[in-house]
């Protein structure tokens, strides 16, 4: 079977989010708590932010690579952008061609913010 390069970066990318989740996963284990507002505070919840306004900024749909330079210039590494896509609400899902695009509850989370109206 033959796996072309935007299969290669998606096998990456879940790679890079399920890491994540085993992170999050040792932490509950090791009996430390990270609420939601804890995670989403401070400089994580801007860095979120950044990535979320610039994608919707272009139109809500950008390509993997467009995806990974927007994380960089937001702050993240490729490893932290893996939490995008997990948990209750995805705030940015895959969709075909290798595009990353913003759901419903991104833009839920840029309006909370008041970032968008």
């Amino acid at each position: 079977m033959m796996l072309s390069g935007d299969d290669l970066e998606e096998i990456k990318s879940l790679l890079e989010t399920m890491k994540e989740l085993i992170e999050r996963i040792e932490v509950m284990i090791r009996g430390e708590s990270i609420t939601e507002e804890e995670n989403m505070s401070g400089s994580v919840n801007d860095k979120r932010l950044c990535v979320l306004k610039e994608i919707y900024d272009r139109g809500g749909v950008v390509d993997r690579n467009e995806f990974y330079q927007i994380g960089e210039n937001c702050g993240y590494s490729r490893k932290g952008l893996g939490g995008f896509f997990v948990g209750r609400r995805r705030t940015l899902t895959y969709i075909s061609g290798g595009k990353v695009a913003l759901t419903q509850d991104g833009e839920k989370e840029l309006r909370k913010h008041n970032i968008i109206s």
